[in-house]
């Protein structure tokens, strides 16, 4: 299924950015965050990423971020396997699918 964007607001288009970024640094063979499922939703949106302002000191920290993130929810649900984690996030985020034990609902 693709989705089709087109002509969307400044504000609406950060909420591309990272999904755009993790789909970049996925496919690095050195990428600072692996994440497939944001490589596939990328593909699938119709949406000339061009447009998008890419400054990298935002894209490094929004990988960071996501990836020190990932870290700590994956340390707790090691710890809590049956633990509950409410995040409440923002930019198309595949957060549950990095970091699902199995258990997660």
């Amino acid at each position: 299924m693709t989705i089709r964007l087109k002509n969307l607001s400044l504000v609406e288009q950060t909420s591309l950015f990272p999904a755009y970024y993790r789909a970049l640094e996925s496919q690095r063979p050195d990428g600072l965050i692996k994440d497939p499922k944001a490589v596939e939703l990328i593909k699938n949106i119709d949406y000339d990423f061009t447009q998008l302002k890419i400054q990298q000191f935002v894209q490094v920290a929004l990988l960071l971020r996501a990836r020190q993130f990932d870290i700590l929810t994956r340390d707790f649900l090691t710890r809590h396997p049956d633990g509950v984690v409410v995040y409440v996030g923002c930019g198309l985020d595949t957060a549950f699918d990095r970091v699902d034990n199995g258990q997660v609902e």
